[in-house]
């Protein structure tokens, strides 16, 4: 999953980290400007996110139907910094107890630099 949310980076999106989880997904993403010069919507990059994760689990699972629940959650990010939000972002598997550090966790992605 985490292959076909980097394939959407640098499209519509740029990412500065993802975190997949057992149940959820992290995303922290900058829209980009569309074709009519305004910013590509938040519930556009999720539809489409969501769309080809979606096909790639039913592949890869050879089933086909839902993968993903109809709601999202999605928080516009406040006055932190962008080192900050990504940071937080990526604690999230050490929070849950899955990794003793960010680095540890094999499902999480931060863009160089960041």
């Amino acid at each position: 999953m985490l292959e076909r949310i980097l394939a959407e980076n640098d499209e519509a999106f740029v990412l500065h980290a993802a975190v997949v989880m057992p149940d959820h997904v992290h995303l922290l993403v900058s829209p980009l400007r569309d074709e009519s010069g305004g910013h590509v919507s938040i519930p556009e990059i999720v539809r489409k996110i969501k769309l080809d994760t979606a096909q790639a689990i039913n592949r890869a699972l050879g089933r086909i139907g839902a993968v993903w629940q109809d709601e999202r959650l999605e928080h516009l990010a406040g006055n932190e910094t962008p080192e900050k939000k990504v940071e937080a972002v990526c604690q999230n598997p050490v929070r849950a107890g899955l990794a003793g550090k960010p680095a540890d966790y094999p499902w999480l992605w931060r863009q160089s630099g960041e």
